[in-house]
Parts: C-alpha cells; sequence; structure tokens
C-alpha cells in the first residue's frame, strides 16, 4: 500500500539538484550500514517547506545526520 501518491513521490524526486555527490555518497553508506536517514526527497520536501514557509534556520535533532 502506497502512503504517497506515486505522481506526488514522482514530483519530489525531480525537484532540487541530481547531482550532488556528498548527499549521494551518505546515502550510500547509511544502506551500506543499514543506518536510518530519512533520503534525498524527505530533504527535498522539507527544504522546499522551510523556505516556503520563509524560515532561513532549520534546527534538525535526529539520531543520525541529517539534510
Amino acid at each position: 500500500m502506497d502512503i504517497v501518491h506515486p505522481q506526488i513521490e514522482e514530483f519530489i524526486r525531480n525537484l532540487g539538484d541530481h547531482g550532488d555527490a556528498v548527499l549521494a555518497e551518505m546515502e550510500q553508506e547509511a544502506e551500506r550500514r543499514r543506518f536510518p536517514i530519512v533520503g534525498s526527497q524527505v530533504g527535498r520536501l522539507l527544504y522546499i517547506l522551510t523556505r516556503s514557509a520563509g524560515y532561513h534556520r532549520v534546527f534538525e535533532m535526529g539520531s543520525g545526520y541529517g539534510y
């Protein structure tokens, strides 16, 4: 069962920069270590939401590394 409609996922996937080598390395390392991260799609969505609300700084507190 999909939580998010596939068209919405496609829209988010196509947002932002797709060539960031550091983010790609972080995701590969997380997968290799089985370390939970939010992933690039959630990172992009959080960026859009915070910028849309007019915020310039965000404090992200998690158990791992973030975006």
